[in-house]
Parts: structure tokens; C-alpha cells; sequence
């Protein structure tokens, strides 16, 4: 049994406390820790090389962007699965939601999400429009709130697990999961999450990778998920 220490809010941490408890190998291993909030996420990440959305936390500097004709996104420092996004496509004098921070939109072909613990990738996700998700809008909001999934039987290029391991790397996590953009340019990172929503694919990873690091072993990848009728793997269990 390898006992989890976090906070007991997150159902995340409920599902893989769970899961070790039936695993061979006697330890402990905590998730969570300090939390690096958004905006020195990105600041973070641009010290390490790695290209982010252009961001500002004054509404003045968004307002001149939106009169140069590009689309802003207006964001929280603490939010989940995007509830917290206003998008502005005109010149408003003030957004009647009020944010702490503005990002310029970034036009992307893909937006994938993998999970790097101790260095390495262990698992990873191409998210992809569901049956009841609107699809590809002008600009799409990818989180599973709005109906999008986790395809997990794809394989990222090489550019992008180089920069999730260096987003993970510049906050100084051990483990995390990285939301990028995939574009012409190259990847965007957006952010690194501690305790994301997992499904069965994503949490026997995370449970391989804490049981290796327990007993002191290499973290592996986890293979290919099998191909199923929906191109799925397991369902959401958080």
C-alpha cells in the first residue's frame, strides 16, 4: 500500500488514494503542494524559452489589442476548465465580467495535454470535439464542460513533449499535467495543472509512475491506449 498525502477536496486525489491502496509497494507520495498561479506560470515559462500567449494584466493594453483587430481572452488567476474565460472581439470600453489578467487569442491546428511526472512523459491526450461539443468555432474553448474529449491513441510530436517537460520543469513540479497549443510556429504552452481530472488511462499512469518512483525505479511511458469503437479509452472517473 502506498499512502497519498493531499488535499481531500480534489476528487483526483480521492481516485488514486484508492487505487495505491492496492498496489504491492509500501510508501507515501503527496500531490498538490504550492500552487504557481497563472499569470507567473506564463511569466515562468517565458524565463525558460518557451513561447506563451501574449498576456497583460492591464485592461488599457488588452483594449489596444482588440482595436488592432485581434481577439482577446479575458481569464482568472484561479480557474478550471475554461468557466472562467470571457472572449472579446470588439472594442469594449470594459467587459461587463470583470478578469484579472488578458491574453491574446492564438489560432492553433490542435491543443494537447500531457502529463509529465519526474522529467519524463507518461501519458498524453489530444483533446478533440465530442458529440455534444459546438466543434470548431472561431474560437474554441477545449475543456470537457463544453463537450469536448480525451483522445488518448494519438502520439505528440517530439516539439511538444520537449516543452511540456520544460513548463514542468520551469515551475519546479515533479509531476504535472501541460495544456499546449499546436501551431505552424511550434507549441504554445498555457498552463501546467497539479491535480487535473483523470480517466482511467491517465490515472493507471500516474499510478505506474508514483509505484516506480516508490520502489525506486525508472518511470516508464504508458502505451499506446488500445483503439476502441469510439477511439476512446476507458471513461471520465473524475
Amino acid at each position: 500500500m502506498i499512502t497519498l498525502h493531499g488535499p481531500r477536496s480534489f476528487p483526483t486525489v480521492t481516485l488514486l488514494r484508492n487505487m495505491l491502496r492496492e498496489v504491492p509497494e509500501q510508501g507515501t507520495f503527496t500531490m498538490g503542494g504550492t500552487k504557481v498561479l497563472a499569470t507567473a506560470q506564463l511569466r515562468k515559462f517565458q524565463e525558460a524559452g518557451l513561447r506563451v500567449p501574449e498576456f497583460t494584466t492591464e485592461w488599457n493594453v488588452a483594449r489596444r489589442w482588440l482595436q488592432a483587430g485581434h481577439i482577446v481572452l479575458g481569464r482568472k488567476e484561479n480557474h478550471s476548465q475554461g468557466r472562467d474565460i470571457v472572449i472579446i472581439t470588439h472594442d469594449a470600453l470594459r467587459p461587463r465580467r470583470p478578469r484579472q489578467w488578458w491574453c491574446k487569442f492564438v489560432p492553433s491546428t490542435g491543443e494537447w495535454r500531457i502529463h509529465v511526472f519526474d522529467g519524463r512523459t507518461i501519458a498524453r491526450a489530444k483533446k478533440e470535439p465530442g458529440p455534444g461539443s459546438p466543434g470548431m468555432t472561431q474560437v474554441p474553448i477545449r475543456s470537457r464542460r463544453n463537450g469536448w474529449l480525451y483522445r488518448h491513441d494519438l502520439e505528440p510530436s517530439e516539439a511538444l513533449r520537449t516543452a511540456a517537460r520544460g513548463a514542468v520543469a520551469a515551475l519546479g513540479y515533479p509531476y504535472g499535467a501541460v495544456d499546449l497549443l499546436e501551431t505552424p510556429d511550434g507549441p504554445v504552452v498555457l498552463e501546467v495543472n497539479r491535480l487535473p481530472a483523470m480517466d482511467n488511462y491517465t490515472a493507471t499512469a500516474y499510478v505506474n509512475a508514483i509505484r516506480r518512483q516508490v520502489a525506486g525505479r525508472k518511470v516508464a511511458k504508458l502505451p499506446m491506449a488500445r483503439r476502441t469503437n469510439d477511439l476512446y479509452e476507458g471513461v471520465l472517473v473524475v
